[in-house]
C-alpha cells in the first residue's frame, strides 16, 4: 500500500527516503526498471524531495510548480486529475499521471538530440542512473539551467546503491491510500467494467495486485467461482490453511465473498481485509478462526460454506537462523530483493532471508 509522506514543507531525510522506496515499488510495478527510476528520483529530490504535496518555493500559487516532478503549472495536474475524479494531491494520483505520461512522448517527454530516446524506452532503459537522470532533466524537466545536473546524477546514483529491487509486503489495516489508487480503479477490470468499490472482487483482484506487482490471473467473475476457476485452471498453489496475501473463498449466493489474509495471529486467528458488494462498506477487516471455519460470526448469511485458500505465487516456509526464531512468529512485512531472495521481518522482531527453490518454493537461506 502506498504511504506517502506530504505536506506543503521539506520532508526530512527519513520521510524523503521512505517516498524513494513507495516510488521504486509504483513505478516497478508498472514495468520500469530500477535504473529509470533511480534516475528519475534523482529530479524528484531536486525539484521536491520527493513530495507530492509541496508547492514551489511553498507558496501556493497555480501559475508554479507542485508536486512529485514540480508541474508547471500546477493547474497541470489538477486538471487531468479533475478529469478522472482523482485527488491531484495524493501520490498515488501523481504515480498514475507520470505512467500515463509515458505512453504518448509529447505528454511531457519530448526527445533532445542529447538524448534520442522516447519515454518507453527511458522506463526499460537499464543505463546507469546517471545517464537516466540527465536524459529526465533534458527531456523531462527541461530547466532553463542545467546546473544542478551533476548534482542529480548523484542523487540518482544515491538511490539506485542504497534502495532493494522489489516490493515490501505490509498488512492492509486500514484503507489508506486506496482511494484514486490504479489498483483498485483504473488497472482494475472490475472497476472498469462498472463493479468497482465497494465489491470483494475488485477489492481482493486489486489488493493481490498490489501485494504483488503483478496483475492477478483469477476469475473476473463472481467471488463463489474463484476457486473453481483456480482449481481448474491450475494458476496457483491452494488449500486449507491460512496463509499471508492468500485469497479466502466463499460459496453462497448470490454471488460468494473473497477476502485477503493480512495477518496471522500467534493464537492462529486470522484478520482479513474485506469489501461488500451492494453496500456503502468500501473496506473492513474480519478476525476468524479454523473452528469458525474462517468465517466471522455476523459477517456471512446461512449456508455459506468456505472452499479454501488461493495462495500467493510463491510459499514462506518459517526456519530458524537469521536473529532468532521465526517458527509461528507473526509476519510484519516483507523485503523482495529480487526474484531469488527476500527478506521476512517478524513481529518479534526477528528477521530471516528467504531463497527460491528449483520449484519455486521459498526456504529459509542457511547462515
Amino acid at each position: 500500500m502506498a504511504q506517502w509522506a506530504t505536506g506543503n514543507r521539506y520532508l526530512t531525510d527519513e520521510e524523503m527516503t521512505n517516498n524513494a522506496a513507495t516510488m521504486l515499488t509504483a513505478l516497478t510495478s508498472a514495468g520500469w526498471t530500477k535504473n529509470a527510476v533511480c534516475g528519475a528520483m534523482g529530479n524528484m529530490q531536486s525539484e521536491s524531495r520527493i513530495n507530492p504535496g509541496v508547492w514551489q518555493n511553498l507558496a501556493v500559487n497555480w501559475n508554479l510548480g507542485y508536486g512529485f516532478v514540480q508541474w508547471t503549472p500546477a493547474t497541470k495536474l489538477k486538471s487531468w486529475a479533475d478529469a478522472r475524479g482523482l485527488d491531484y494531491r495524493s501520490g498515488d494520483t501523481q504515480v498514475q499521471r507520470i505512467i500515463w505520461e509515458t505512453e504518448e512522448d509529447g505528454r511531457q517527454w519530448l526527445q533532445t538530440s542529447e538524448y534520442p530516446i522516447s519515454f518507453k524506452e527511458f522506463i526499460a532503459s537499464t543505463e546507469s542512473p546517471e545517464y537516466l537522470a540527465s536524459a529526465f532533466l533534458h527531456n523531462y524537466e527541461r530547466p532553463a539551467s542545467f546546473d544542478t545536473e551533476s548534482t542529480r546524477q548523484q542523487q540518482a546514483r544515491h538511490w539506485f546503491d542504497t534502495l532493494g529491487d522489489g516490493f515490501t509486503f505490509t498488512p492492509r489495516l486500514d484503507d489508506s491510500g486506496m482511494q484514486g489508487s490504479p489498483y483498485y480503479y483504473s488497472l482494475n477490470p472490475f472497476y472498469q467494467s462498472g463493479y468497482g468499490l465497494p465489491n470483494c472482487t475488485c477489492y481482493a483482484w486489486g489488493r493481490r495486485y498490489e501485494i504483488t506487482g503483478e496483475a492477478p490471473q483469477t476469475s473476473l467473475g463472481n467471488a463463489n467461482g474463484w476457486w473453481d476457476y483456480n482449481q481448474a485452471n491450475d494458476i496457483y498453489p491452494s488449500g486449507q490453511e491460512p496463509k499471508i496475501g492468500a485469497i479466502a473463498c466463499y460459496d453462497y449466493e448470490p454471488g460468494g465473498h473473497v477476502a485477503i489474509v493480512e495477518q496471522i495471529n500467534e493464537d492462529g486467528s486470522v484478520v482479513m481485509s474485506n469489501s461488500g458488494y451492494g453496500s456503502q462498506t468500501y473496506f473492513y477487516l474480519t478476525t476468524s478462526t479454523a473452528a469458525q471455519d474462517y468465517m466471522q460470526p455476523g459477517y456471512f448469511p446461512a449456508g455459506a460454506r468456505f472452499e479454501g485458500f488461493i495462495y500467493l505465487p510463491f510459499t514462506i516456509t518459517p526456519g530458524g537462523g537469521g536473529g532468532g526464531s521465526t517458527t509461528g512468529a507473526q509476519i510484519h512485512h516483507i523485503e523482495m530483493k529480487n526474484q531469488a531472495s527476500m527478506k521476512v521481518v517478524f513481529k518479534n522482531e526477528s528477521v530471516q532471508t528467504f531463497v527460491r527453490s528449483n520449484g519455486g518454493i521459498w526456504i529459509p537461506k542457511s547462515t
